[in-house]
């Protein structure tokens, strides 16, 4: 009873806190309604992420190469000639042109490696999803003539899609752009939370409230548990009501909530013990805040390959990026399973427990 209450006094004073509340609901909410908006250009029932201000230039010969990508590129936005196309980016109706060089594939087929031209405004960011999508078809091209040359297949066959690790698309796929968008920028958030809260931890500590708990006939356990089971029920409640009401709104067209709520509590804990460690290192709130969030930003910055794939598999940075939990998160979402990274980032999570909860009780004191 004793920690019940606890836990309920500490969220009555986090809902009392003004910045609390703007880190832990409203910057998410509002750089989610940013990004939806922005995204509203998606044709989000599509496994594709081909935005409606991406414009194609196909050259002569690429008919074949036109209907195999078909299903990520929008009929209205194939242009006849470059000019039409840079003068539709000029007026911004477009923000990104993939120029498709002539006979793509035939060249690629005997063993060149064309190059499609990318032109885009300052404004204009690459689709790197979409970017990987169209590697991928060009290397599954690549990869049939290939074994049609060496006598595998015939003229006439092709690997099936499901033998063929070069998929352009999981059709089986219940994550759309709008959706894994959402998922990941709420527990990016979550994981930014880390520098918050050890923030308040450290003023708790500056103004001696952690020091009288402590050495107050509450054990340390009760005192520890109130607060971390108060932030987690907080974080947890707020990002289960967000997702909730951009699900309802239509914002985010289908959800996986097991996989959601499962990865949001993974999270969660991460971030929490996160903190604990950010609380051992730091005394001063201001560096808490700004470290935890270049920790984060280099975090999610080595998460990159996920979502990258193909354009830079293989590389030293694609192996680094197993130590990010972002990269993890990603391939969740993606896969829309929880495992095996909850156990990934479990481990990480006990990580920073030891190190953050190492003599704690000594630590608050002052000893």
């Amino acid at each position: 009873m004793i920690l019940i209450r606890m836990t309920i006094f500490h969220l009555k004073r986090l809902l009392k806190m003004p910045l609390i509340l703007f880190f832990m609901i409203g910057m998410p909410a509002l750089v989610n309604g940013i990004m939806i908006a922005a995204q509203g250009s998606v044709d989000t029932t599509a496994p594709s992420t081909v935005a409606k201000t991406v414009a194609f230039v196909f050259e002569e010969g690429n008919d074949e190469y036109q209907e195999l990508i078909a299903e990520y590129i929008r009929e209205e936005n194939v242009y006849f000639d470059l000019d039409s196309a840079k003068e539709a980016l000029k007026k911004g109706e477009m923000t990104v042109i993939y120029q498709v060089p002539a006979n793509y594939l035939q060249n690629a087929k005997e063993g060149q490696v064309p190059t499609i031209r990318i032109f885009n405004t300052q404004r204009g960011t690459r689709d790197f999803l979409l970017d990987a999508q169209l590697t991928k078809v060009l290397k599954e091209v690549m990869l049939n003539a290939k074994l049609q040359e060496v006598g595998v297949l015939t003229k006439e066959e092709t690997l099936p899609v499901d033998d063929n690790q070069m998929v352009v698309a999981r059709q089986d796929s219940k994550t759309s752009v709008a959706t894994g968008i959402v998922m990941l920028l709420l527990l990016f958030y979550v994981i930014i939370n880390a520098s918050v809260i050890s923030s308040d931890w450290i003023n708790f500590k500056k103004t001696h409230v952690l020091k009288r708990s402590v050495v107050s006939p509450r054990s340390n356990m009760e005192i520890m548990l109130s607060f971390l089971l108060a932030y987690f029920v907080f974080i947890f409640v707020a990002n289960m009501g967000l997702m909730a009401l951009m699900h309802l709104s239509g914002l985010v067209p289908e959800m996986n909530w097991g996989v959601f709520t499962g990865l949001l509590a993974v999270t969660i804990i991460y971030s929490l013990c996160l903190n604990l460690f950010f609380f051992r290192i730091f005394k001063m709130p201001g560096h808490a805040t700004t470290f935890g969030i270049l920790f984060v930003m280099i975090m999610a910055g080595l998460g990159m390959p996920a979502a990258l794939g193909d354009l830079i598999g293989g590389s030293w940075f694609s192996i680094v990026s197993y130590i990010s939990p972002i990269y993890w998160l990603y391939k969740a979402i993606d896969l829309q399973t929880i495992f095996p990274a909850v156990w990934v980032i479990l481990a990480m999570a006990g990580v920073y427990l030891t190190a953050g909860s190492y003599r704690l009780e000594q630590y608050v004191q002052n000893k």
